[in-house]
């Protein structure tokens, strides 16, 4: 593995020892291990809702310790501003990338629509591959939720429309033309689904918002937070629910803000830079090791 990190590091130009590729290795063990053994179950959360357990990446499709539902309301449709905008607007759409099991779509529909029930309502689910296996979601969210799957490829009904996009999602995020209000970011985490957080991808997501518009996010990791500044956004942190740190959001044009201490650490941490993919086609396995290549080296000067 090691010889193996040197490789695709002289790749990039980065000449690394024999010391520093151990580094490395270590790093990526650090990182990459899974958050959770039960691939492929269905599991209960703390808000009594169920969540999948990916065999692939590791890691439930949503927080455990936050419940499901819970967090699909508290860290994506708060911190997304779209309950005041649809007091003032009939139509929104919403991107909302690792669309998984639906259940960020479903929780906000059913909540908007109740707001505004004329609303007209326009969501891009976006996806690597669909589960084949769905856990049921609890009421008043259920009939709604199997309607979306009763028509996979696109739901309309009622004033809402849902289109599945299924495929690697830097190959398709350029096949929406819409400008969007909102946009969740839902992938598996950063270091197990990597491809999904660089610089470059999140430069063509971003470019779909709206103005006023806000992307959001559960993670709180400093190499999204640091690519998002770099691109020029507004950064700032919803509130934390499950765990200690909040997650992030940014806009284009609302005046979000960081605190102190995760200003200090996007300065001075050495992992505080982004994810790399130019081509958008770089294997997840190098993206990460080109990452941690750079991350030893910052820590060597």
């Amino acid at each position: 593995m090691v010889d193996d990190i040197k490789k695709i590091a002289e790749k990039s130009g980065i000449v690394l020892s024999q010391e520093e590729a151990l580094k490395v290795q270590k790093e990526l063990k650090r990182w990459c291990k899974p958050s959770i053994r039960a691939e492929g179950e269905i599991i209960k959360t703390r808000d009594g809702s169920f969540t999948l357990i990916s065999k692939e990446y590791g890691e439930p499709y949503h927080s455990v310790y936050a419940g499901a539902v819970r967090e699909c309301y508290e860290k994506f449709l708060l911190p997304s501003g779209l309950i005041d905008k649809v007091k003032k607007n009939n139509k929104i759409t919403i991107i909302d990338i690792g669309f998984g099991l639906g259940y960020n779509s479903v929780v906000a529909i059913h909540h908007l629509k109740n707001i505004n029930p004329a609303m007209e309502i326009k969501i891009y689910g976006l996806d690597k591959t669909f589960p084949s296996k769905l856990p049921p979601m609890p009421e008043p969210y259920r009939n709604l939720h199997n309607k979306v799957w009763e028509n996979r490829d696109a739901l309309e009904r009622e004033g809402i429309l849902i289109k599945l996009i299924e495929g690697d999602i830097r190959n398709t995020i350029d096949s929406i033309k819409d400008k969007t209000d909102a946009i969740f970011h839902d992938p598996f985490s950063p270091f197990r689904n990597p491809e999904m957080w660089t610089i470059d991808l999140l430069r063509e997501v971003t470019s779909k918002l709206k103005e006023d518009g806000i992307w959001v996010s559960y993670t709180s990791a400093l190499c999204v937070r640091k690519a998002l500044k770099i691109l020029g956004f507004f950064v700032g942190e919803s509130t934390p629910v499950g765990r200690k740190r909040g997650g992030t959001v940014c806009s284009p044009a609302k005046r979000l803000e960081l605190g102190i201490q995760e200003e200090r650490k996007l300065k001075l941490s050495p992992y505080a830079i982004p994810l790399k993919d130019k081509t958008l086609k770089t294997p997840p396995r190098e993206i990460l090791i080109r990452y941690f290549c750079e991350v030893i080296k910052i820590k060597g000067t």
